[in-house]
Protein backbone atom coordinates (compact mmCIF):
# COMPACT_ATOMS: atom_id res chain seq x y z
CA UNK A 1 0.00 0.00 0.00
CA UNK A 2 0.98 3.53 -0.94
CA UNK A 3 1.50 6.28 1.90
CA UNK A 4 0.08 9.73 1.57
CA UNK A 5 3.04 11.07 0.47
CA UNK A 6 3.49 8.75 -2.11
CA UNK A 7 0.36 9.18 -3.13
CA UNK A 8 0.37 12.86 -3.27
CA UNK A 9 3.63 12.87 -5.38
CA UNK A 10 1.94 10.29 -8.28
CA UNK A 11 -0.97 12.08 -7.78
CA UNK A 12 0.89 15.07 -8.64
CA UNK A 13 2.94 13.45 -11.45
CA UNK A 14 -0.82 12.45 -12.96
CA UNK A 15 -1.88 16.27 -12.41
CA UNK A 16 1.36 17.74 -14.34
CA UNK A 17 0.83 14.63 -16.89
CA UNK A 18 -2.44 15.94 -17.97
CA UNK A 19 -1.54 19.29 -18.41
CA UNK A 20 1.36 18.60 -20.49
CA UNK A 21 -0.45 16.48 -22.42
CA UNK A 22 -3.20 18.51 -22.92
CA UNK A 23 -0.58 21.21 -23.98
CA UNK A 24 1.02 19.07 -26.77
CA UNK A 25 -2.32 17.90 -27.79
CA UNK A 26 -1.62 16.03 -30.93
CA UNK A 27 -4.72 13.82 -32.50
CA UNK A 28 -4.78 12.66 -36.21
CA UNK A 29 -1.39 12.81 -38.18
CA UNK A 30 -2.96 10.85 -41.00
CA UNK A 31 -0.81 7.56 -40.78
CA UNK A 32 -2.11 4.13 -38.92
CA UNK A 33 -4.77 6.77 -36.99
CA UNK A 34 -7.11 6.82 -40.17
CA UNK A 35 -7.32 3.04 -40.10
CA UNK A 36 -7.81 3.09 -36.39
CA UNK A 37 -10.14 5.45 -36.25
CA UNK A 38 -12.31 3.76 -38.98
CA UNK A 39 -11.96 0.51 -37.67
CA UNK A 40 -13.29 1.85 -34.01
CA UNK A 41 -16.40 3.76 -35.69
CA UNK A 42 -17.26 1.02 -37.69
CA UNK A 43 -16.33 -2.01 -35.34
CA UNK A 44 -19.41 -4.03 -35.10
CA UNK A 45 -20.43 -2.93 -38.81
CA UNK A 46 -17.44 -3.51 -41.38
CA UNK A 47 -13.87 -2.79 -39.50
CA UNK A 48 -11.92 -3.62 -42.65
CA UNK A 49 -12.24 -1.07 -45.36
CA UNK A 50 -13.04 -2.18 -48.40
CA UNK A 51 -11.40 0.11 -50.78
CA UNK A 52 -7.92 -0.73 -49.02
CA UNK A 53 -5.93 -3.48 -50.91
CA UNK A 54 -5.33 -6.51 -48.75
CA UNK A 55 -4.25 -7.41 -46.97
CA UNK A 56 -3.17 -4.44 -45.50
CA UNK A 57 -6.69 -3.38 -44.83
CA UNK A 58 -7.39 -6.74 -42.65
CA UNK A 59 -3.85 -6.56 -40.97
CA UNK A 60 -4.12 -3.01 -39.59
CA UNK A 61 -7.81 -3.48 -38.64
CA UNK A 62 -8.75 -7.08 -38.24
CA UNK A 63 -5.42 -8.18 -36.26
CA UNK A 64 -5.02 -5.12 -34.20
CA UNK A 65 -8.79 -5.09 -32.75
CA UNK A 66 -6.87 -4.59 -29.13
CA UNK A 67 -6.57 -0.67 -30.54
CA UNK A 68 -9.86 -0.54 -32.05
CA UNK A 69 -11.71 -1.53 -29.54
CA UNK A 70 -11.19 1.14 -26.82
CA UNK A 71 -12.04 3.58 -30.03
CA UNK A 72 -14.92 2.13 -30.15
CA UNK A 73 -15.87 2.67 -26.96
CA UNK A 74 -14.72 6.58 -27.86
CA UNK A 75 -16.68 6.53 -30.66
CA UNK A 76 -20.09 5.29 -28.51
CA UNK A 77 -19.29 8.33 -25.58
CA UNK A 78 -18.34 11.19 -27.40
CA UNK A 79 -19.54 10.37 -30.94
CA UNK A 80 -16.95 9.46 -33.94
CA UNK A 81 -14.56 12.58 -33.68
CA UNK A 82 -10.86 13.15 -33.47
CA UNK A 83 -11.49 14.58 -29.73
CA UNK A 84 -13.34 11.41 -28.51
CA UNK A 85 -10.71 9.51 -30.15
CA UNK A 86 -7.43 11.16 -28.99
CA UNK A 87 -9.19 11.22 -25.65
CA UNK A 88 -9.03 7.70 -25.51
CA UNK A 89 -5.38 7.70 -26.31
CA UNK A 90 -4.80 10.43 -23.67
CA UNK A 91 -6.59 8.11 -20.76
CA UNK A 92 -4.24 5.21 -22.17
CA UNK A 93 -1.27 7.54 -21.20
CA UNK A 94 -2.36 8.44 -18.07
CA UNK A 95 -3.17 4.50 -17.18
CA UNK A 96 0.42 3.92 -18.50
CA UNK A 97 1.42 6.57 -16.06
CA UNK A 98 -0.27 4.96 -13.14
CA UNK A 99 1.22 1.36 -14.20
CA UNK A 100 4.43 2.60 -14.74
CA UNK A 101 5.04 3.38 -10.81
CA UNK A 102 2.77 0.25 -10.19
CA UNK A 103 5.93 -1.35 -11.95
CA UNK A 104 8.14 0.37 -10.35
CA UNK A 105 6.56 0.27 -6.66
CA UNK A 106 6.62 -3.88 -6.80
CA UNK A 107 10.49 -3.91 -8.00
CA UNK A 108 12.01 -0.78 -5.56
CA UNK A 109 9.49 0.86 -3.43
CA UNK A 110 7.47 3.61 -2.88
CA UNK A 111 9.95 5.99 -3.99
CA UNK A 112 10.87 4.45 -7.02
CA UNK A 113 7.01 4.39 -7.92
CA UNK A 114 7.13 7.98 -7.19
CA UNK A 115 10.04 8.43 -9.05
CA UNK A 116 9.07 6.44 -12.31
CA UNK A 117 5.47 8.69 -12.29
CA UNK A 118 7.13 12.02 -12.47
CA UNK A 119 9.49 10.38 -15.49
CA UNK A 120 6.43 8.93 -16.92
CA UNK A 121 4.86 12.42 -16.75
CA UNK A 122 7.38 14.66 -17.73
CA UNK A 123 8.78 12.09 -20.60
CA UNK A 124 8.78 13.95 -23.99
CA UNK A 125 8.04 11.06 -25.73
CA UNK A 126 4.93 10.09 -23.74
CA UNK A 127 3.77 13.43 -23.66
CA UNK A 128 3.89 14.16 -27.45
CA UNK A 129 2.60 10.23 -28.18
CA UNK A 130 -0.57 10.70 -25.22
CA UNK A 131 -2.76 12.29 -27.97
CA UNK A 132 -1.91 10.36 -30.83
CA UNK A 133 -4.23 7.45 -32.17
CA UNK A 134 -2.22 4.95 -32.66
CA UNK A 135 -1.56 1.33 -31.00
CA UNK A 136 1.64 2.09 -28.68
CA UNK A 137 0.66 4.16 -26.36
CA UNK A 138 -2.06 1.03 -25.41
CA UNK A 139 0.88 -0.94 -25.90
CA UNK A 140 3.04 0.32 -23.80
CA UNK A 141 0.40 0.88 -20.82
CA UNK A 142 -0.03 -2.72 -21.27
CA UNK A 143 3.23 -3.84 -21.42
CA UNK A 144 3.60 -1.65 -17.93
CA UNK A 145 0.68 -3.69 -16.71
CA UNK A 146 1.95 -6.72 -17.44
CA UNK A 147 5.33 -5.95 -15.88
CA UNK A 148 3.58 -4.95 -12.71
CA UNK A 149 1.91 -8.10 -12.59
CA UNK A 150 4.85 -10.03 -13.19
CA UNK A 151 6.37 -8.27 -10.50
CA UNK A 152 3.24 -8.36 -7.77
CA UNK A 153 3.80 -11.94 -8.92
CA UNK A 154 6.92 -12.84 -8.01
CA UNK A 155 6.97 -10.93 -4.99
CA UNK A 156 4.17 -12.71 -3.61
CA UNK A 157 3.80 -15.58 -4.87
CA UNK A 158 -0.36 -15.07 -5.69
CA UNK A 159 -1.52 -17.32 -9.09
CA UNK A 160 -4.42 -14.09 -9.87
CA UNK A 161 -1.16 -11.97 -10.28
CA UNK A 162 0.40 -14.23 -13.04
CA UNK A 163 -2.80 -14.60 -14.45
CA UNK A 164 -3.25 -10.92 -14.80
CA UNK A 165 -0.15 -10.88 -16.40
CA UNK A 166 -0.84 -13.40 -19.05
CA UNK A 167 -3.71 -11.91 -19.34
CA UNK A 168 -2.27 -8.69 -20.36
CA UNK A 169 -0.13 -10.26 -22.90
CA UNK A 170 -2.76 -12.23 -24.37
CA UNK A 171 -4.85 -8.74 -24.91
CA UNK A 172 -1.65 -6.68 -26.04
CA UNK A 173 -1.43 -10.03 -29.35
CA UNK A 174 -4.37 -7.72 -30.35
CA UNK A 175 -2.70 -4.35 -30.26
CA UNK A 176 0.60 -5.06 -31.81
CA UNK A 177 1.78 -8.17 -33.40
CA UNK A 178 5.24 -7.63 -31.94
CA UNK A 179 3.97 -8.87 -28.36
CA UNK A 180 4.73 -12.29 -29.18
CA UNK A 181 8.36 -12.13 -28.63
CA UNK A 182 7.79 -11.48 -24.66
Amino acid sequence: MLDRRTAAAIAAALVVGLVLRLHAWTGTIAADDLTHTWAGDLLWDQPIEPDMPLPMGYDVNGRRVGVNLPLALGAAVGGPTERSFATVTLIESLLGLLLCAAWAGALGGRRAAALAAWLAAVAPIEVWNASLILQDVLFAAGLAGAMAALAWGARTGRARWWLVAGLTLGYLQYVKESALIL
